[in-house]
């Protein structure tokens, strides 16, 4: 195959993938056959890889995100009695937030504990861990939320080291694709170029 049939194998995407089934008793070559075969495949190869690209990239967010929950509860934790206290004057219990009339200024750490508030109240609320959103925890209740959040790390990682194998082997099954398609095409361009030499007697 020449190289630029090789450019277009390995270029060819999911534009491609309806020529196959739109093709009935239509008399094709085997070239024509072949490049439609490989189409459909790469095609479908395409579309699995960016579905299982995005559900990784979805998992790897939410790693991200509970590794930065957890970074910033533990600046917060009270290394003589292993608490966690996230109450602040300016900071209504009720809503975890500013009281009405209070500000941030320049307080850094009114504001990193404000971030910090909103972020446990929504893992507890929209994502659904198992912690509960409140202003104290004891040792205790610390060590079962870390625990807690801990495993839902672990559980989003070997998910993702799995995603990460089916993804390499999409990617091992497009490089047998193109080898295929050479396997198949070359000695068919190579037998072309054979007989139009000999018909112009070269």
């Amino acid at each position: 195959m020449s190289e630029t049939a090789d450019t277009a194998v390995l270029d060819v995407g999911a534009e491609g993938t309806d020529a196959v089934d739109t093709v009935n008793d239509v008399d094709l070559t085997i070239e024509q056959l072949t490049d439609l075969m490989i189409l459909k495949k790469l095609g479908q190869l395409k579309e699995d890889f960016a579905s299982k690209g995005k559900e990784l990239k979805t998992r790897q967010d939410k790693v991200r995100w509970l590794h930065d929950l957890m970074q910033r509860m533990n600046k917060r934790i009270n290394k003589e009695t292993g608490e966690i206290d996230l109450t602040h004057p300016k900071i209504d219990e009720a809503t975890g937030e500013l009281k009405e009339g209070e500000s941030v200024d320049d307080d850094k750490d009114l504001e990193n504990l404000l971030v910090l508030r909103r972020m446990m109240k929504e893992a507890a609320n929209d994502r659904g861990y198992e912690i509960e959103a409140k202003g104290k925890y004891n040792k205790d209740e610390r060590e079962r939320m870390t625990d807690s959040l801990r495993m839902i790390c672990d559980d989003l990682n070997l998910q993702n080291d799995m995603q990460l194998q089916d993804l390499n082997q999409l990617i091992n099954e497009r490089y047998e694709v193109y080898q295929l398609a050479r396997a198949i095409l070359k000695p068919l361009h190579e037998d072309k170029l054979h007989k139009a030499r000999a018909m112009s007697g070269r």
